[in-house]
């Protein structure tokens, strides 16, 4: 069975460190500069999608026109097949404000720099979890 994420930051180095580790560990990554997915793409009002398209999604939080608590958001209440357990927030700010956010939407909160071993038990996590 395939893995797949879909994995969002404005920061080259960034996204593609994180795509490299996440392919090194056989994982079918889509990787973005903003935060995008197929329901934006296709101007949907509500996902058009009946199960989920990616295993898990991680985003940086800090991007331009839309942060990544905000597209979180908005995603929920389009109907994301995503659980929100299998959701992650990077961020180099975190604030309380963020993390009562995204707890209230059950997304885990990484504060940048975060490690690969930190991040890895969440994405092996997220895996079981989805299935």
């Amino acid at each position: 069975m395939t893995i797949k994420a879909l994995i969002f930051d404005d920061n080259d180095l960034v996204l593609n460190t994180l795509a490299m580790f996440l392919t090194s560990n056989a994982v079918d990554v889509s990787p973005h500069h903003y935060a995008t997915c197929p329901m934006y793409e296709k101007k949907s009002v509500l996902c058009p999608v009946e199960i989920p398209a990616f295993n898990f999604i991680i985003s940086d939080n800090n991007m331009p026109n839309m942060t990544g608590i905000e597209f979180y958001e908005d995603i929920e209440t389009k109907g994301c097949k995503v659980p929100n357990k299998c959701k992650a927030l990077l961020s180099g700010d975190v604030t309380q404000n963020l993390r009562n956010r995204a707890k209230k939407l059950g997304i885990e909160v990484f504060e940048k720099p975060c490690s690969f071993e930190v991040l890895g038990r969440w994405i092996d996590t997220a895996i079981q979890y989805s299935h």
